[in-house]
C-alpha cells in the first residue's frame, strides 16, 4: 500500500474512531446486559429443568415400585407354596427333567411375566423370554388330509420366510372352535413340526394316553381352558402325526420348496399385505389404542402358545425340552377362511443358553434387578429368588429370576414428555424409544460414549450430527438404573434463543442509525484528508517506486532527474534530492566491485570495500594451501594456446569451487598453480579443518572429472597439494593506486614447498597443521625431509580422509 494511502487510512482510521468507539461501548454494554439477562434465563430453565426431573422421577418410582410390588409378590408365593416351590427347586430330579413347563405356568397365571429363568446350581433348568417381536405370521398350504404344509416369516428377518414346516391340528377339547361369527372364519390351532421330525417319529402303543401332568401346578389355567381331566388331546394329536408321516413317505416330493411353493408365498403377501389375518369389525379407538390393543392380544396370545408348547414337550414323545430336535418348532393359530395364521416360534422365546448370567443373584428376595439378557437391546425389572434343596448331605442351591418388560415405562415415558428417551445399564444403552413412542431403530444412539455424561444431571451431546440436551434420571441411587430424556437442542432453547434474537435484531437497528450518522461525518473528512495526503506524498510516492528498482539491482535503469522541486524547501524535498545522490554513489560502487570481483576474490572484495583493509600489512595466522597441475608441461605442449586455456579455466573453476565451498579465498593463480587463504581477510573456526576438506573435494572432483576426461580419451589431470598453517603477513600490497590482497612470509614459502614434493592426487600437510586437526583425520607420517630454503627437515604427513 502506497504512503499516501497509508497516510489515508491511518488518519481515517483515527477520525472514524471518535465516531465508532462511542457507538461500540454503547453496543458492548448493551450486549452485556442482554448475555446477563439470557443467563438469568438459562438459570431459571434450569431449575424448571430440575422440577421437571423430580416429577419423571416420582412418575418412573412409582411405576417401578408396582413391578417390584408384583414382583416380590409372585417370589414370596412361589417361596410359601411348596405345591409350586416343588417345580423350581435345585433338586437332581429337577435338573434331569428340567421345569419348561412350571415356568410356562407361572407366566400364564402371571400374565405380566415376560422374563423366566430358572437355575439349578450352574446349570439351566429353563429360560422363557418375552421379546418385543410380533407372533410371526404363517401362511398355511393344502397338503395330505391330517395335515398342512406351513411358512412361517422369519422372527428376526421379516423378509425371510422359514419352512415349508408340517403343520399337524391341535384339538383342545372345549377350545377346538373360536370362531368370529360375523365373518363366518374360525380358529384352530396348529402344531408345527420339521418334515425330518415326522419322519422320524416313534410312538409305543400306550404313550399317547396321557401327558402325566401336574393338576395342582396347572389348575388356574386348566380351570380357565375348562379341560375336565388331564388325559386330553394328545392321543388324536399323535394319530394324526401318523398319518402325515405315511402319507409324507408315499409321497416324498410334498416337500420339495419349487418355484410353486416361493410363488405361492409371494401371492398372500400380495394378499395381505395391508390387513392382518385376523383382522376384528372393530369400533375404531384411535390408532395408539388400537396399537396398544393389538400388543395386549398379542401378549396374551403369546403366552397361551408358551403354555401350550411346554405343555406338548413335557411329554417324553418330544424329548421334554421345547428346543430338542424331537419337538414343535412352533405352534399357532390357523384361519380356515384365509387360511392364514399367526404362530409363536419355539426358537423366539425359548432358551437353552443363559441370556442373563446364573449364580450372580442375591441371598433371597432382591429388593430390585435390572435385567438385561445379552444381544438384546430389551430391559427388563425384576427380582430374583434363592432356593436350596438337600441331596444326602449336600446342599443344591439355584435361582428363579422373573421380571416385566420395560418397555411399557420406557415407551410410555417418551410419549407423555415427548422426547427421546433412553435405558442405560452396564454403561451402555439398552433399550431407546423416540417422541411418538417407536422403537429407535438408528444404531447411532446405541452407540454413544454414556461414560463421558453419566455422570451429569443435564447437558448436551451430539448425536447422529444433530446436538441434543439432556436430562438424566436416576430412580434408585443405589442402583444401576438411569433414564435420559432427549430433546433437540433448538427445541429446548427455542423460546429463551427467540427473545435474545428479538433483542439482538433491535440492538442491530440502533447500531444502524449510528453507523450511517458515522459514515457521513467521516466521508467529509476523509474527502479533505485525500486531498492533503496526495500532495503530501506525491515526491515519495515516486522515491518509492525507484527504490523497488534499486532493490532489484537495476541502477542503470533510474532516470535521475536534473533538478528536483525547488518550490519546496521541506523535509521532504531534502528526501528526495539526497535519493537521487545517493544512486549516484551507488552506481560508481557497483562499477568498482564488479571490477574487483573479477581480480580477487568476494570476500576480499566485500572487505576492501568496506574499508577493512589498509595499505600495509598485519599479522595473521593462516592455513596456506597450494595445488599444483603435475605434468602440465608434458600435456599442454601439444595442444592449442585456447585449448591449454580452456584446461587451465576449467581445472581451476573445480578447485575455486571447493575453496568456496569451505569458506576458502583464491589469493592468486600462477599459470597451472593456485593458492587458497584459510582464516584470512577475515578470521573463522575451524578454518584449518575446512582448508584439509576443501583438499579432499579437490581431489575427488579431479578423479570425477578424469573419468569424464577418459570417455573422450583425453589425458588425466591430476594435482599435488600441500597446506602449511602459521603466522603470516597479510593484507594489500603494491602502491596505493594500485592493491593486491596477499600473504607473506615463511611459512607461505613452507606451503609452496609442501605442494612440489606432493605425488600427483596426494595430499601433503604439515605437523603445524596436524596439530590443529589431528582428532578429525586420518593420515600417514612420513620421513622428514629437507625442503629448499629451510635448515631444518620437515615433518610431512599424507591426508587419507577425515574422521
Amino acid at each position: 500500500m502506497s504512503l499516501r494511502y497509508r497516510l489515508f487510512v491511518w488518519v481515517g482510521i483515527v477520525f472514524a474512531a471518535a465516531f465508532i468507539v462511542s457507538f461500540f461501548w454503547e453496543e458492548h454494554v448493551t450486549r452485556q446486559s442482554l448475555e446477563q439477562t439470557y443467563q438469568e434465563l438459562l438459570g431459571q430453565l434450569e431449575k424448571l429443568n430440575e422440577k421437571k426431573t423430580r416429577a419423571i422421577e416420582d412418575y418412573l418410582s412409582d411405576s417401578l415400585y408396582k413391578v417390584q410390588a408384583e414382583v416380590d409378590a409372585v417370589l414370596q408365593g412361589v417361596a410359601k407354596y411348596q405345591l409350586v416351590r416343588k417345580g423350581f427347586e435345585p433338586s437332581l430330579e429337577n435338573l434331569k427333567e428340567a421345569n419348561w413347563l412350571d415356568s410356562a405356568s407361572l407366566m400364564i397365571t402371571n400374565r405380566w411375566i415376560d422374563f423366566i429363568q430358572s437355575t439349578n446350581e450352574n446349570s439351566l433348568m429353563s429360560e422363557i423370554i418375552i421379546d418385543d417381536n410380533r407372533l410371526s405370521d404363517t401362511f398355511h398350504f393344502s397338503g395330505g388330509e391330517s395335515f398342512h404344509l406351513v411358512a412361517a416369516r422369519d422372527p428376526v428377518k421379516p423378509s425371510e420366510w422359514q419352512g415349508p414346516y408340517v403343520g399337524v391340528t391341535l384339538d383342545i377339547g372345549s377350545l377346538h372352535e373360536v370362531g368370529d361369527e360375523e365373518t363366518g372364519a374360525a380358529e384352530l390351532y396348529y402344531v408345527f413340526f420339521r418334515p425330518e421330525t415326522i419322519l422320524n417319529f416313534k410312538v409305543d402303543a400306550d404313550a399317547g394316553k396321557t401327558l402325566g401332568l401336574s393338576i395342582n401346578l396347572l389348575e388356574p389355567f386348566l380351570k380357565w381352558v375348562e379341560v375336565p381331566t388331564k388325559e386330553f388331546y394328545l392321543g388324536k394329536l399323535v394319530e394324526q402325526i401318523l398319518a402325515a408321516q405315511k402319507y409324507l413317505k408315499a409321497n416324498p416330493g410334498a416337500l420339495a420348496v419349487d418355484e410353486n411353493w416361493k410363488r405361492g408365498i409371494e401371492e398372500k403377501e400380495k394378499t395381505f399385505k395391508k390387513k392382518s389375518c385376523f383382522t376384528k369389525d372393530r369400533p375404531v379407538l384411535g390408532r395408539q389404542v388400537d396399537v396398544y390393543i393389538d400388543e395386549y392380544v398379542d401378549h396374551y396370545n403369546k403366552v397361551g402358545l408358551i403354555w401350550g408348547l411346554s405343555t406338548l414337550t413335557h411329554s417324553s414323545l418330544f424329548g421334554k425340552d421345547p428346543l430338542s430336535p424331537q419337538a414343535p418348532v412352533g405352534m399357532g393359530m390357523f384361519n380356515q377362511k384365509d387360511f392364514c395364521g399367526k404362530a409363536l416360534l419355539a426358537e423366539s422365546v425359548f432358551y437353552n443358553q443363559p441370556k442373563y448370567p446364573v449364580g450372580k443373584k442375591g441371598e433371597k428376595i432382591n429388593q430390585f434387578d435390572i435385567i438385561t439378557p445379552d444381544d438384546m437391546h430389551r430391559v427388563f425389572f425384576g427380582g430374583t429368588l434363592k432356593l436350596e434343596a438337600w441331596e444326602g448331605d449336600q446342599t443344591r442351591t439355584g435361582y428363579l429370576t422373573i421380571g416385566n418388560r420395560g418397555v411399557g415405562i420406557l415407551r410410555s415415558l417418551s410419549r407423555s414428555t415427548h422426547k427421546t428417551a433412553l435405558f442405560v445399564s452396564s454403561n451402555k444403552v439398552i433399550s431407546g424409544f423416540d417422541p411418538e413412542g417407536n422403537w429407535l431403530r438408528d444404531p447411532s444412539w446405541y452407540q454413544i460414549p454414556v461414560q463421558k455424561f453419566i455422570g451429569q444431571p443435564s447437558g448436551c451431546i451430539t448425536i447422529g450430527g444433530t446436538e441434543y440436551f439432556f436430562l438424566h434420571i436416576a430412580v434408585h441411587k443405589d442402583v444401576d438404573l438411569h433414564f435420559f430424556m432427549f430433546t433437540p437442542k433448538a427445541e429446548e432453547f427455542a423460546f429463551i434463543d427467540a427473545m435474545n434474537k428479538s433483542a439482538e435484531e433491535i440492538v442491530e437497528k440502533i447500531s444502524l442509525q449510528m453507523r450511517l450518522a458515522a459514515i457521513g461525518g467521516l466521508l467529509f473528512v476523509l474527502v479533505l484528508l485525500s486531498n492533503i495526503s496526495k500532495r503530501i506524498t506525491r515526491p515519495i510516492s515516486h522515491l518509492a517506486k525507484v527504490t523497488e528498482t534499486v532493490a532489484e539491482g537495476k541502477l542503470d535503469d533510474i532516470e535521475i532527474p536534473e533538478e528536483t522541486e525547488s518550490k519546496r524547501h521541506d523535509e521532504v524535498a531534502t528526501l528526495y534530492h539526497s535519493f537521487f545522490e545517493m544512486v549516484k554513489g551507488l552506481r560508481e560502487k557497483e562499477r568498482v566491485r564488479g571490477v574487483l570481483n573479477k581480480v580477487v576474490s568476494k570476500e576480499i572484495a566485500e572487505e576492501t570495500l568496506k574499508g577493512n583493509v589498509q595499505l600495509g600489512g598485519e599479522e595473521k595466522r593462516v592455513t596456506v594451501l597450494f595445488a599444483d597441475i603435475r605434468g602440465f608441461t608434458k600435456i599442454t605442449e601439444q595442444m592449442d594456446p585456447k585449448e591449454v586455456i580452456q584446461l587451465i579455466n576449467t581445472c581451476m573453476t573445480k578447485a575455486s569451487e571447493t575453496v568456496d565451498k569451505y569458506g576458502g579465498v583464491i589469493d592468486k593463480y600462477v599459470g597451472d598453480e593456485v593458492m587458497a587463504l584459510f582464516g584470512a581477510p577475515i578470521e573463522k573456526e575451524g578454518s584449518v579443518l575446512s582448508a584439509i576438506k576443501s583438499a579432499i573435494d579437490m581431489i575427488e572432483a579431479l578423479k570425477g572429472w578424469n573419468e569424464e576426461r577418459k570417455k573422450e580419451e583425453l589425458p588425466k589431470i591430476e594435482m599435488g597439494i600441500g597446506i602449511h598453517t602459521g603466522n603470516v603477513v597479510a593484507g594489500n600490497m603494491g602502491a596505493e593506486n594500485r592493491l593486491n590482497y596477499t600473504v607473506l612470509g615463511a611459512n607461505v614459502n613452507l606451503a609452496s614447498r609442501i605442494c612440489s614434493k606432493a605425488a600427483p592426487m596426494q595430499i601433503l600437510i604439515s605437523e603445524a597443521t596436524l596439530e590443529e586437526v589431528k582428532a578429525h583425520i586420518d593420515c600417514e607420517s612420513l620421513e622428514s625431509i629437507e625442503l629448499k630454503g629451510f635448515t631444518n627437515p620437515v615433518a610431512l604427513y599424507v591426508v587419507k580422509g577425515c574422521v
